[in-house]
Order: structure tokens, then sequence, then C-alpha cells
């Protein structure tokens, strides 16, 4: 992408971040920078810093004139804030990467007081500099990444930005994708970039937000063969439960990313397999209700939000948006709801997040007698192991009753592959050669690596192109 048309990107897309608050003389109290992540309806997600909004104050944050409110909040360490603003026009969408580490060339625009004196005025400038040393930040609640930088102006060099500039995004100048978020804190005499990953750790919904996460690839796109490999332990409970429950289930599994939950969902509805060609009747519906609490409410929002066209919506009526919301479902006479949350962003609110799914799910169910709900709610940890402290944790929310426990999602092994291929129907043996596919994937496992995360397998089936080349008459 050209400078110019990058730079104009990021002027539509990075706004300043001001308080509503003055002095005797006018002057504004508070300045920093953000810019816009992701949008859902009229909301316009941006990403900035934690000390931008304990220095302005939550109540007394503006962006273009509007009040922004607060969605994830970071601390000390971890020098990031989520912002939620309705209708901010003329805007541009910046999608985050997760670094590589390679110490990239970037490049960023933020914001600064165009006359100190008066401050009123929020003045801007594109600057270049390239990452350098990668470095971690523990508080007694997070621990973050983050990298030094050096900001280049002519054939002078710099380790720190004025003030104004924190929130301001890092853009890979090979990608165009924000890895990092500019942090310049008052009496610090270097700046450094915070690492865009950490917002996973506060946000665990943040993944819409990433480029090159699992559910940007195109997930939804997938053949759905590439989804039915190694679930067995947990979509057969599932399955049964979907078909002959009488009443609403919960159900509840362990998994990162990594792990690819939404084809465990998918799944379930793959009985029986249809031929290969054809598309399957049915889907798992992706909610995102922590967005807007944990309460019953926020299932029934979120599935408003998402899913019901917006030439259909009436008006800002709870009933009539519920009314709207089953009216859409009643395209299918059995659903299952996927809700993926962070461990650690949720340590406290389990209890009340499964509860509020069994209160929604009941109230559905009572809208709409016979048919079949199930919601399962995946457990994320930030990394690819839980916490020390869930084990512990499970065992307590495993006394609440009526929710069904799955064993965890756990890496693929050598025995995997043949029990999937060994299961191929006649309809899917008729186009692909189970052989030849078989030792592709047989060659992700080396003398050195036991197991391999779903996500490899997807990226090889689909990116490498081995599915293809399986198919019959290839």
């Amino acid at each position: 992408m050209a400078k110019d048309d990058q730079d104009q990107r990021l002027w539509r897309s990075v706004k300043p971040v001001i308080s509503a608050k003055k002095d005797a003389k006018g002057r504004i109290q508070g300045l920093g920078t953000a810019f816009v992540c992701g949008q859902d309806g009229a909301t316009v997600y941006l990403l900035t810093c934690w000390h931008v909004v304990e220095t302005i104050g939550e109540a007394n944050l503006r962006v273009g004139g509007r009040p922004a409110r607060v969605v994830a909040l970071g601390d000390d360490a971890l020098d990031l804030a989520l912002l939620a603003v309705d209708d901010l026009p003329d805007i541009e969408i910046l999608s985050l990467s997760v670094g590589e580490g390679n110490k990239p060339l970037f490049r960023t625009i933020g914001h600064f007081w165009a006359n100190d004196t008066k401050q009123n005025v929020a003045a801007s400038r594109p600057l270049e500099g390239q990452l350098g040393a990668q470095r971690g930040d523990t508080s007694d609640r997070y621990r973050a990444t983050a990298w030094e930088f050096e900001i280049r102006v002519e054939d002078e060099v710099f380790d720190r930005v004025r003030e104004g500039y924190s929130g301001a995004p890092v853009l890979d100048a090979a990608s165009g994708l924000v890895v990092a978020v500019i942090s310049q804190k008052v009496g610090d005499p270097h700046g450094i970039a915070v690492d865009v990953a950490n917002l996973k750790t506060i946000y665990p919904d943040a993944d819409q937000f990433f480029a090159d996460s699992p559910r940007d690839e195109g997930s939804g796109q997938d053949p759905w063969i590439v989804k039915t490999l190694d679930h067995f332990q947990q979509v057969q409970s599932l399955r049964e439960r979907l078909r002959t429950a009488d009443d609403p289930v919960v159900a509840v599994v362990e998994g990162c990313a990594e792990d690819w939950p939404s084809y465990l969902a998918d799944d379930v509805f793959l009985d029986p397999w249809p031929a290969f060609h054809d598309m399957p009747d049915q889907t798992a519906t992706l909610l995102n209700p922590t967005r807007y609490g944990d309460s019953e409410d926020a299932f029934w929002i979120a599935l408003y939000h998402q899913y019901v066209p917006s030439g259909s919506r009436p008006a800002d009526d709870r009933e009539w948006q519920r009314e709207a919301v089953r009216a859409w479902l009643r395209g299918h006479d059995r659903h299952l709801f996927l809700v993926s949350c962070g461990m650690e962003a949720h340590r406290w609110r389990w209890r009340r997040l499964i509860r509020a799914s069994q209160a929604f799910l009941a109230d559905l169910a009572r809208r709409e007698p016979g048919m079949r709900l199930l919601l399962l709610i995946v457990c994320q940890p930030c990394h690819e192991r839980p916490p020390w402290w869930w084990s512990w944790w499970r065992r307590t929310l495993r006394r609440m009753p009526g929710v069904l426990w799955l064993e965890p999602l756990r890496p693929l092994q050598r025995p995997d592959l043949d029990e999937w291929c060994n299961g191929f129907t006649r309809d899917v043996l008729r186009c692909l050669n189970r052989d030849r596919l078989r030792d592709k994937l047989l060659d992700l496992f080396d003398t050195r690596r036991a197991e391999v995360r779903y996500r490899r397998i997807r990226q090889r089936l689909l990116e490498e192109g081995a599915l293809d080349r399986a198919r019959i008459g290839n």
C-alpha cells in the first residue's frame, strides 16, 4: 500500500480522545489517541491506553464529540483499554495482528496539542520508526508483552513521543496491520509499544478484531469435512442431548483458540454426514453476550444485534426485540448457541454467566415450546494451558445443577487421524483418496512432535491444498 493511501486510512481511523472537562481558562483537561478496530452496527470500537482512561476519567471520555464507554480495561502493566462510541462518522477500521517479534518497521499517527499553552486544538502527525527489544511488564493482575521502539525524524532518532500520542496504532509497514499501541506515560523517559495480543487477556471476544485470528480465516466457509476430525468424546454427548433432551441444556467445555471450538459446535449438526459436495443444513449460532453484560438479557440483546436483519428491526423495545429474535430462530426446530469466554477475564463471573445462560434457554423454551435448545460455553485460557487456579475453580463450578461438563478439547495425536479416516462414509470415499490425505497430515507429526493443535491441521488441509490434492481425479 502506498504511503499516502496508508496515511489516509490512518487519519480516518485515528481519533483524539479528549476530556469533557475544562479549566477556568478553557483548556481541555486531558488528551490521548485512539483508533477504530471494529464495528457492530452503530457501535464503533476503539483501542487506546489504560492510562489515557485513568487520566481523563471514564465519565469524561469524548471521541469525536461523543461520549465513549469503557468496554475493557487493563492496568498499569497491561496498558490497553477498549472503548465503544455510538454513531461515530467517517471511520476506517484498522485490523489487528499478532506480531511475530521480527522488529518490523512501522508507521503511526498520534495526537498532540497544537498549542501547549491553550490546549484547545488537537493536531496530528505521521511518524515512522522501528520496534526494538521485547519486554514484559507484570502487575498483581496481568503480565503484558511490549516492545521498545525508535522514532526517526529526518536524521534524528528518538525513543519517546509527545504527550497525547498514547493510544496511537503501530502499523507494520509491510502488512498494514496494527501490531502494537504506543504508550508514553507522563514522567516516563522512554515510550513502549504494547503488543495488541494483550487485548485478548482483558477482552476474550477480541478475536473479531484480528485479521489473522482463527475466527477471521473464513472458518464458517470451510468444507464441512474439515470440521469432523476428533470431537468424538464431546460431540456424541451433545448430539444425544440435542436430539432427546426435553429441557434445554447448557454444556461447558475447555479449549483454547488453537483447538477451534467452533468446529465442535458445527460438528454437532453433521449427523449423519451429508454427501461430500453438499452443504450442511445448519451450523452453530455464535454469540458474544458478555459484550452486553452477564444477565439473561445479554443473550437476547446479542442475538438481536448479531442476527436480526437491520431492515426488520423493530423499535427499541425489549419485548419487540425478543419477538424479532424468536421469528428469526423459527427457521429451525433446534439450535446450538456457542459462547466463548476467557478463563482469566471471567474468573469471578462464571457462575453468573452459567446461570444467565440457563435462564435465557428456559425463557426461550417457554416462548417456543418444542424447540430443541443447547448452549455450549467454551472456557478459553489466554495460553494453551489453563491457569493454575482453574482446576479448583472448575470443581466448584461443576457443583452447579443442570450443567453438562464435557471432556476438555486437546491436541490431536496420530491415532486420531486413523480414527477420522476410518469413519469416512461411502459418499466421502467416492470423492477423497483417504490414504493420500492421511499421509499428508501425518507429515505434521515428526519425531519430536507427539501432538498437533487443530489449527495446524486446518492449515495443512486448506492453505497447503492437501484436501484439494486428495480429491479423486486430481
